[in-house]
């Protein structure tokens, strides 16, 4: 059997057993993870380098083999989830379209499309859009970690008092791993003394600057921070990015006199994911004009390597993709949800914006609101 583990297991995973004391765990995991009975999907991966565990992010960008990206199969089981309204309606917001990574439809795809396991801390709840409730509708096996282990006989004790609590039959599982841990010593009165003085040191010291602090004049702020910026009827900012060619260069003064629409994306935002034919279908249907409307889109952080490889999987042909891989064009746009589309005007002046998935029908209104305004 296959199992497709979700980021909150390898986050209890590493949060829960530590390797000195579950060292066995990680070996079985490893050995898993090889074989290939235990696989994940990249957006997991990406979810994984956003998170707070050091150790975990430097042991999961090693095995990168164990976290591949989407096949076109899978990209087409995510689009159908989103497909559906219910989920679409209830996947929360923050989710959906935050500039972070979401994995949970991807880690799905993965496994109806290998018709594996998933493997999850997420609860059903019947009438939401967690894991377990998108599995059910899709005919997926789901099973939380403790189901996991059971199921697999990944079975944990203390090796100091086995006589009393191991199985009777444990040589007969073939997974059963055998913990030892420490016997927990009580500390000595003199550690204790050498522990806490430092810390007395430290708490006096630090009595003393807040009683100074407290008697001192208030510091007297040397200028006053400027309100929250929108780029809003402010000229489009200029730069220059490459495309996927790696060799030309593209800049919004490139489209000078033309209405432009700028699109930020990647390739783990399912709503991104969703607008791109529409997209493709606006650049197909203007081609032609080269005074006419243009889009450029701009995606953040990605490879050309894993963009391109991307778009063939779910047929995206001939679609403009600039990369801002270090994310310094999405700074200095005040983009903070992914997808965002500014509408610029020909002379250069952004006049609108759209967060979420763009809708072919959608940007003809845009244009037509250009035309009234102009």
């Amino acid at each position: 059997m296959r199992y497709v583990f979700d980021t909150n297991v390898f986050s209890q995973i590493f949060g829960s057993y530590y390797p000195s004391s579950f060292s066995a765990l990680r070996q079985v995991l490893e050995e898993s993870l090889l074989e290939g009975r235990i696989t994940s999907t990249r957006e997991v991966l990406r979810e994984l380098e956003n998170c707070r565990h050091r150790e975990l992010i430097h042991w999961a960008k090693k095995r990168d083999y164990a976290f591949p990206a989407p096949t076109a199969d899978e990209a087409e089981i995510v689009r159908q989830i989103f497909s559906i309204q219910h989920f679409q309606a209830n996947i929360e917001r923050k989710k959906l379209f935050s500039v972070m990574p979401n994995a949970d439809c991807f880690v799905i795809a993965r496994a109806k499309a290998l018709g594996a396991t998933v493997v999850t801390l997420e609860k059903f709840t019947g009438s939401g859009a967690k894991i377990p409730d998108i599995c059910k509708r899709f005919n997926v096996d789901c099973i939380s970690l403790s189901e996991f282990m059971k199921t697999e006989k990944w079975v944990f004790y203390d090796a100091l008092n086995v006589a009393t609590e191991a199985p009777q039959d444990v040589e007969t599982l073939d997974k059963s791993l055998i913990i030892q841990s420490k016997q927990e010593k009580a500390p000595s009165p003199t550690l204790l003394i050498l522990l806490i003085l430092p810390l007395l040191v430290i708490f006096i010291a630090l009595l003393m600057i807040f009683l100074e602090d407290r008697n001192a004049p208030a510091a007297q702020p040397t200028f006053q921070p400027a309100p929250p910026r929108t780029v809003i009827n402010f000229r489009a900012p200029d730069f220059e990015l490459p495309l996927l060619d790696g060799l030309t260069l593209v800049s919004p003064s490139d489209y000078a006199g033309r209405p432009l629409f700028l699109n930020f994306w990647a390739t783990w935002c399912a709503p991104c994911v969703r607008e791109l034919p529409a997209l493709e279908e606006f650049v197909a249907t203007h081609a032609a004009d080269e005074n006419g409307p243009a889009l450029l889109t701009i995606n953040l952080g990605e490879t050309a390597a894993e963009i391109t490889g991307f778009l063939q999987e779910i047929g995206v042909r001939n679609l403009p993709v600039a990369m801002d891989i270090n994310q310094v064009v999405k700074r200095d746009y005040g983009v903070q949800n992914l997808p965002t589309t500014y509408v610029i005007d020909g002379s250069g002046m952004i006049r609108h914006m759209k967060l979420g998935e763009m809708k072919y029908e959608e940007m003809g209104l845009y244009l037509q609101r250009l035309r009234d305004e102009s």
